[in-house]
């Protein structure tokens, strides 16, 4: 096996992501993106791109009388990310991330890219590298997309969860010093009443401006984050997973939709291209928050990146290379290489970019986490080839 042939399907992989990145950088530059723009984006992303996307690739991905040999690839993303979570709570305690984001950079090292980067890296080992000529190669996208179900449930749930507990965290932070700011001024202004009224002959009393007889209206509870977890369990990604799977499994829908002369076949591909606008936009806003917060002052050291990075692509990439090999020799892969190296991406990836579309929309650890992001990807340039050859040197 070439390892230069390993090296160009992960370059073939990864450069168009940097460009699509350093786009998003260079249109921050020209002003034609702001931390505004980035906002509309990552909510558009949720509830529009990303499940429109996922939904047409799973109806196209989905064929009911293949899942019972395809069940790896619902039950490895789950693996990944619960081998990822124990990694990182033994993490936190010894490198004790910021409190502010701690459970946003939690996120970070749990989540893989389990969409485009695994797409992308497979179709390159297929075309240039060790899978090049292997006739499981035509289930690539399929297999990739059959994966996206558990892990985007997941990562819209759990993943939620976790940087909406940031994001509550900073609330009552926000509250705690406009709490602050207001009973400074209220102080100021009860100083400056009582020094006029002392110069007073008479007895009369001053009203503070602000002074009501009615008591203040408690500010609402805020939502337990139980109900967070449930509600986003029918939030537009998961359920996207659900209906996507649903109408795959249905036959004749496949078809109705995929066939190249079929009737709904220009209504797919327009909608395939709308939705995966959606996948280069939210990279784009990566490269953009990079030049936004390129002066400001960031929570985590580089002691911390380079921790939470090198356990991303060496350790947790190294585990799931044991196990892709223990689970090839057992046989679990039916001799389909494709299907073993997409597996292994749930280990190998770097963090998934949708970190930074959460980060977006609840306005927390959004300068962090990008930086963090960058270094990974960066990094994985050298970690994704290096544990490809081992991969395909061991089954």
């Amino acid at each position: 096996m070439d390892t230069l042939s390993v090296l160009s399907s992960c370059v073939s992989a990864m450069a168009p992501l940097s460009i699509i990145t350093a786009t998003g950088a260079l249109m921050t530059y020209y002003k034609a993106f702001d931390k505004s723009t980035n906002d509309m984006i990552a909510n558009s992303c949720y509830k529009f791109f990303f499940p429109l996307f996922i939904s047409l690739n799973l109806i196209a991905a989905t064929n009911s009388d293949k899942l019972s040999d395809e069940w790896p690839l619902l039950v490895i993303p789950i693996l990944a990310i619960l081998i990822s979570s124990i990694v990182s709570f033994i993490h936190i305690p010894l490198c004790k991330p910021p409190h502010e984001i701690r459970f946003t950079m939690h996120y970070v090292l749990v989540f893989a890219s389990s969409g485009s980067i695994p797409l992308l890296l497979t179709q390159g080992m297929c075309k240039y590298g060790p899978l090049k000529g292997d006739d499981t190669c035509d289930n690539a996208a399929s297999y990739v997309y059959i994966q996206l179900i558990p892990f985007a449930v997941i990562t819209w749930t759990y993943g939620f969860v976790l940087v909406y507990t940031d994001h509550l965290e900073k609330r009552k932070l926000l509250k705690v010093m406009k709490n602050s700011e207001e009973k400074h001024k209220e102080s100021e202004e009860e100083e400056a009443l009582e020094s006029e009224n002392l110069g007073r002959n008479n007895v009369e009393i001053l009203i503070p401006p602000n002074y009501t007889d009615t008591p203040k209206r408690e500010d609402e509870k805020p939502k337990t984050l139980k109900y967070i977890l449930m509600s986003q369990l029918i939030r537009p990604v998961p359920v996207s997973c659900y209906l996507g799977l649903a109408l795959g499994c249905i036959p004749g829908i496949h078809d109705i939709f995929t066939n190249s002369d079929a009737i709904l076949n220009p209504l797919y591909n327009g909608g395939y291209l709308v939705g995966y606008s959606g996948v280069i936009l939210s990279q784009m806003i990566l490269g953009s928050n990079l030049l936004l917060s390129r002066k400001n002052k960031k929570l985590v050291s580089k002691f911390y990146i380079f921790s939470i990075v090198a356990l991303r692509c060496i350790l947790i990439t190294s585990i799931g290379l044991l196990i892709i090999w223990g689970l090839w020799t057992a046989d679990i892969f039916l001799g389909d290489k494709t299907m073993a190296y997409v597996s292994f991406m749930n280990f190998a990836t770097p963090s998934t970019v949708i970190a930074s579309v959460l980060c977006q929309i609840l306005d927390v650890g959004i300068e962090d986490t990008s930086v963090v992001l960058f270094w990974m990807y960066a990094f994985s340039f050298f970690s994704l080839t290096i544990s490809s050859y081992i991969l395909f040197l061991v089954i």
